[in-house]
């Protein structure tokens, strides 16, 4: 008998204990239960096949699991479940992309931004996790589900502090219906997705309806389901396997996300942390604030005036990653014992990869600083820089003026055009 045709014999043999046993009592557990909402489930995603629009068919489906979550009464009321889609954000400056179900702290729920019932943006030190609702298992959705997955688990809570069999750092399960793949190629698609990321960016959990769930396991058989004992591990330590669906599957998912929910940790927080989140760059992860004040961070280009006249001060992606290497293992100086002979607790690092004397390049007299503060912060690691004028405008490492920008490109796609053209 071949797996497949063995599965299906013990389904069939417990369908049939079910129904015999309904004869003697109505409720069985929660086994038999789930078994009939997970059929309701896949019904109500064949029923939805006639929707035409791909987004209002994504749409439905995702509101197919969140209804089932809000009325099967197996997550408690302090666990608040999304009612429209989420973005979530932290104090570093980093947010995430759209979530389809977010699980937050209803009794300590606050919103960082609402725009009527189409989105919410949350503070991450007041979630515990979220899903990702799918269709169809194919390699670009897989792809689209562990980077949105990753970029919740990217936000990082600064705790330090450790418990065991807690997580401080929330979770992120992908949730599709169906699949047309093999155990086998599922399986090496998703272990071939998960060694391109960190272990703390991966789903803690996957699930397909119709087909079973995937959890890590430890080369030595143990199961590893919270955050921060799956990035605990090193990534070939731990891989991917299935469980097969028996019917009771719908049981499993509600049973893993329970445990996740009861075992990580959200605290409170201040909302002056979110006062000004400064910029992200998404290329590096590395995120930017200017210290002196919102207004200091506009630029003037000389060469304009009118609306293109003004523009905001940033730095080049390539030039926060150099800053930021350059920076991370140099020492920390008192910048107040530096500038005015003050000892203090300021503790600053230094851009200067060329090692002058930093009296020359932070100060032009006594009372005129030249450079620019920042706080530089790559998940969660911050670091308080000084940025010499001697070296933003030698390495010219802010952005040019938009408009400058423009025109250049303008004129060099003029000049390619000429060159094409037949003399």
């Amino acid at each position: 008998m071949s797996n497949s045709n063995a599965l299906q014999f013990l389904v069939d043999k417990t369908e049939t204990v079910r129904t015999l046993k309904l004869k003697k009592t109505e409720f069985q557990g929660l086994g038999h239960e789930l078994s009939i909402s997970q059929k309701d489930l896949m019904n109500s995603y064949n029923r939805s096949k006639n929707i035409k629009h791909t987004r209002d068919l994504g749409t439905h489906r995702e509101e197919i699991l969140r209804k089932h979550l809000l009325n099967a009464g197996l997550v408690p009321p302090k666990f608040l479940i999304s009612e429209i889609s989420c973005r979530v954000a932290d104090t570093n400056g980093n947010y995430s992309r759209e979530l389809d179900i977010l699980f937050s702290n209803h009794e300590e729920r606050i919103l960082l931004m609402k725009r009527g019932n189409t989105l919410e943006v949350h503070p991450v030190e007041n979630t515990y996790g979220t899903i990702q609702v799918k269709s169809k298992v194919t390699q670009t959705e897989l792809e689209s589900a562990f980077e949105n997955i990753a970029s919740y688990k990217r936000l990082r809570k600064n705790r330090s502090e450790k418990e065991a069999n807690i997580s401080n750092e929330g979770f992120g399960i992908i949730f599709f219906y169906t699949t047309d793949l093999d155990n086998e190629k599922l399986t090496e698609c998703i272990n071939s997705l998960k060694n391109k990321y960190s272990l703390d960016l991966v789903p803690n959990a996957i699930f397909i309806l119709d087909h079973g769930h995937f959890i890590l396991q430890h080369k030595d058989s143990y199961n590893y389901f919270l955050t921060d004992h799956i990035s605990s591990c090193q990534n070939e330590e731990l891989t991917y396997f299935c469980n097969p669906n028996h019917d009771d599957h719908l049981f499993h998912f509600h049973s893993i996300l329970l445990y996740l929910l009861q075992n990580t940790r959200t605290f409170t927080f201040k909302l002056s942390d979110y006062y000004n989140l400064g910029n992200i760059d998404f290329n590096t992860n590395i995120s930017f604030k200017f210290m002196f004040g919102e207004h200091h961070e506009l630029m003037t280009c000389d060469k304009h005036k009118g609306d293109d006249y003004q523009y905001l001060k940033t730095i080049k992606s390539e030039n926060l990653e150099k800053i930021y290497n350059s920076v991370i293992n140099t020492q920390f100086y008192d910048e107040n014992f530096i500038l005015f002979n003050i000892h203090s607790d300021n503790l600053v690092k230094i851009y200067n990869p060329e090692k002058l004397e930093l009296d020359p390049i932070l100060k032009y007299d006594k009372n005129t600083m030249i450079y620019e503060k920042i706080i530089i912060n790559k998940l969660g690691n911050k670091i308080n820089v000084l940025l010499p004028w001697y070296y933003i405008l030698k390495e010219n490492l802010f952005e040019d003026c938009p408009r400058c920008q423009r025109n250049l490109t303008q004129k060099i796609n003029r000049q390619k055009t000429k060159l094409k053209s037949p003399s």
